[in-house]
């Protein structure tokens, strides 16, 4: 039997579990947010929107999956957002992994990317957008 549950909330947690303490700043850790409050503290990483389109086949139910990474910086200049940024990218596309549920990853490749000042006028904001193909793992 097909496995037809959504990859979406799998590939959120392997998303947050390959970011969650692996993206170094100076000596700390860039920390990583489903959502954050007016007082989180700069700079940090906040796993955004996510979309899913069926792509199945007749063996295989499967999903491209698109999620949305953004990064908060209140340093001048673009060189820290874009660093983490590129630093996210590598964590999110090297390797393919294998997803809890019975899903793998078959491809991860970013779809676009942007650094830009955010509309406060003061903060840096780096957005990373990545296309996953994710398929039962048979």
């Amino acid at each position: 039997m097909l496995n037809t549950t959504s990859g979406d909330l799998v590939l959120q947690k392997a998303v947050y579990d390959a970011l969650a303490g692996n993206v170094p700043l100076g000596e700390g850790i860039v920390p990583v947010f489903d959502t954050v409050t007016p007082d989180s503290p700069l700079p940090y990483i906040v796993i955004g929107d996510t979309s899913a389109v069926p792509n199945n086949t007749k063996d295989n139910v499967g999903e491209y999956l698109t999620t949305t990474i953004h990064v908060w910086s209140d340093k001048k200049g673009f060189k820290e957002v874009k660093e983490i940024r590129n630093e996210v990218e590598r964590l999110l596309t090297q390797g393919k992994a294998t997803l809890e549920g019975g899903k793998k990853i078959s491809n991860a490749v970013v779809v676009y990317k942007d650094a830009f000042t955010d509309s406060d006028g003061m903060k840096k904001h780096g957005i990373l957008r990545l296309e996953y193909w994710v398929y039962d793992n048979p």
